[in-house]
């Protein structure tokens, strides 16, 4: 397996809607730009709409600087271009934190970072929905500023609290609200005049923004036993719409 970085002449880092930090970052088999230490991290659209990559000494001269596992990564890389992997096995990732993996679908965790002291990062469905750093007692306008990729503001800023809850619940109510929780298909059929679609044929996945995406699947729900499931069946054209 090979490395393909974003650019060849030293152009490849890249702050986050998340936070100040800058990641190196590559390209996935269909061209997506994602971050070296992490799959899920993904650079500002400023960056990629504009092709505006950063070089590492303009990464270190800003107030969040440079990734370490980022750094660390890539001077694993014998060539900047394309590289044979280390020793490191294929496709190999950081562990996601064990409440994040066992959270349920649209359920959000909040948990210190491992890597950085006073800052706390919310997940929603194993990716980021928001950031939230202490920026010390004496900030006047809040001691915890928080950022999120569905943010108004162009930098991400959500706004500045006085707590941690206070900020993880301004950074919660930016996302959709989920369906009720995913239960298992209604396989009854004299439960299916009460059969209805709740998304039609789209979806609002973390991986773009919670934004509604164009798909070929819908999301149903029985209104007899609670069963909800996606699928592109024919059926779905006939089934009304929930209200």
């Amino acid at each position: 397996m090979t490395i393909e970085l974003v650019n060849t002449d030293g152009r490849i880092w890249s702050s986050t809607h998340s936070g100040f930090v800058f990641h190196a970052f590559r390209r996935t088999e269909d061209g997506k730009p994602v971050a070296l230490c992490r799959k899920n991290v993904r650079p500002r659209s400023f960056t990629t709409m504009y092709e505006e990559w950063s070089t590492a000494e303009f990464a270190d001269g800003t107030h969040g600087g440079r990734c370490e596992r980022c750094v660390a990564k890539l001077a694993e890389v014998a060539e900047v271009a394309e590289v044979a992997e280390t020793s490191t096995p294929a496709g190999e990732d950081e562990p996601l934190p064990q409440a994040v993996q066992n959270a349920a679908p649209g359920d959000f965790v909040v948990l210190p970072d491992a890597d950085t002291t006073g800052r706390v990062i919310v997940w929603r469905d194993r990716e980021h929905a928001g950031v939230i750093n202490d920026e010390g007692a004496n900030m006047t306008r809040g001691r915890y500023a928080a950022w999120s990729p569905r943010a108004e503001r162009r930098d991400g800023v959500v706004g500045f609290f006085a707590t941690v809850d206070e900020a993880a619940a301004a950074i919660k109510a930016l996302w959709p609200p989920r369906p009720a929780r995913t239960t298992p298909t209604c396989r009854t059929r004299s439960h299916r005049p009460s059969w209805r679609v709740v998304v039609r044929r789209a979806n609002y996945s973390a991986f773009n923004g919670g934004r509604r995406t164009p798909s070929p699947y819908s999301l149903l729900r029985c209104g007899d036993c609670g069963g909800a499931w996606r699928t592109k069946a024919a059926y779905v054209a006939e089934t009304p719409d929930a209200t």
